[in-house]
Parts: structure tokens; sequence; C-alpha cells
């Protein structure tokens, strides 16, 4: 493994980590919150991505308009059973979701889950550095490669880990801000 290699992995994680919580209710419409919901249509699972167009056209509601009418029960059976806490409404045509404000509480709750998310995105890090650390000991100790090589290495990791921390805070503090504004 390489130091490119260990990069790739970190950044996926911080990608994993921002893709994760989109799906946090901020109590405004957004359509992360659903368009990865799997829908049982044309025999198979699909996004709800795939089969709908999905809009905002208020801040509150998201507005959900099936390409083929007669997906709109799998549509809304996969959104009730998603367990995400909102309640479709079915028309002919389309599927209505209001996002209903959240209360301070539920607001609370939503900010200790989001940093429970980024502890687990933290420790994930962690043992990537971890066996990446032990791979490069490995190294030194078959004499693949010096011991000066291998401190720099160690120092090249350690500021990949500092830069991914402070991504991590910023994605982090942008959430934690959406969630906590009225």
């Amino acid at each position: 493994m390489d130091t490119k290699e260990f990069k790739g992995k970190i950044l996926k994680n911080i990608d994993f980590f921002s893709q994760d919580i989109k799906s946090l209710n901020t109590g405004k419409a957004n359509i992360s919150l659903i368009e990865d919901i799997k829908v049982a249509a044309y025999s198979s699972l699909m996004p709800l991505s795939q089969i709908a167009t999905l809009t905002t056209p208020e801040f509150n509601t998201i507005l959900i308009q099936p390409w083929d009418k007669l997906n709109i029960d799998p549509i809304y059976n996969a959104l009730i059973s998603s367990n995400i806490g909102l309640n479709p409404i079915k028309s002919v045509d389309e599927i209505r979701l209001p996002i209903p404000p959240l209360s301070e509480e539920r607001r609370k709750e939503y900010v200790k889950l989001l940093s429970t998310k980024l502890e687990n995105s933290r420790i994930s890090i962690r043992n990537i550095r971890k066996d990446f650390l032990n791979h490069l000991k490995n190294q030194e100790e078959k004499k693949e490669i010096s011991e000066s090589e291998e401190e720099r290495i160690e120092e090249d990791i350690e500021k990949i880990i500092q830069d991914s921390n402070e991504e991590l805070n910023k994605i982090y503090e942008h959430k934690k801000q959406e969630l906590l504004t009225i």
C-alpha cells in the first residue's frame, strides 16, 4: 500500500460520511432524504431517483413524479417502509412528502446522531492509519524500505490525517448549523 492508496481510502471515508449525513432531516425539503430509497420496480430494486423526478417546489415539501404512473404504489409503499419518519400523500400521478418543522428536542437528537457519525468516521480513519502504519513497519523490518523513508512516509500520513480531520470537522459544523437553524 502506498500513500496514494492510503489517501484514496481516507477520501472514500470522508465521502461516505458526507453522503451518510445528507439523510439527516433538517426540517427543510431536500431530495437527498429520499433519492436512494429502494423501490420495487421493473422486477428489481431501484433507487427512487432513477424512476421519478424529485423536486422541492416549496421549502417544506418534496414532490415525487414517477415517470411511469404504474410506479405510484410501489414508490408510496417504499416511502412508508423506509422509516424516514415522514408521511407521504399520494394522488393519481404524484406523491407529496411534507417535511414537518423539527422541534428543538428533535434537532438536538439529530446533532447527537451527527456527532456519533463523525466519531465513527474518525475511528474508521484511525483504523486505516493503524493498518497502514503496521504495513509500513513490516516493510521496514523486512528492509524493503529504509528507516528514514519510513519516517518520511509517517510524516506524510500524519499530514493527510490532519487534513482529513479538518475536512470532517468542516462538514460536521456545516451540517450542525443546518440542523440547529430554524
